[in-house]
């Protein structure tokens, strides 16, 4: 069986279990319990990813205006421009493991809360 959402103004095929093959193969999204139970996950999970683009977009924004200001107003040398790069650049790595980062810390949660439960 295959739904289509409409999520955020966007047209989302998502397959079901038991659907034809060329309902999965079209499906942008495949759900492999019978249910829609799992729809809040992938909402989340979209608006993460949203936010974390909108991050990236920003800090790749700032590297370049930093690097323009610099080159025009305060004449930096090519090797303060690689410095800025290479700095903007690690700050880049940083944001995209926050996701990374924020599973594992849940996990974790998870973990230690089950845990604690089977030790009472």
């Amino acid at each position: 069986m295959a739904i289509s959402f409409h999520i955020n103004f966007t047209l989302t095929p998502i397959k079901l279990r038991g659907a034809t093959t060329i309902a999965t193969d079209t499906a942008e999204i495949i759900l492999m319990d019978s249910s829609l139970s799992r729809l809040c996950d992938l909402v989340d999970i979209s608006k993460n990813l949203n936010s974390n683009l909108r991050t990236s977009l920003a800090i790749t924004l700032m590297f370049g205006a930093i690097n323009l200001a610099g080159a025009f107003l305060l004449h930096f040398s090519i090797m303060t421009a690689l410095i800025v790069c290479n700095g903007f650049f690690m700050v880049g790595v940083g944001n995209t493991m926050l996701p990374l980062i924020d599973i594992s810390n849940k996990a974790d949660k998870k973990l230690t809360h089950s845990t604690n439960k089977h030790y009472k």
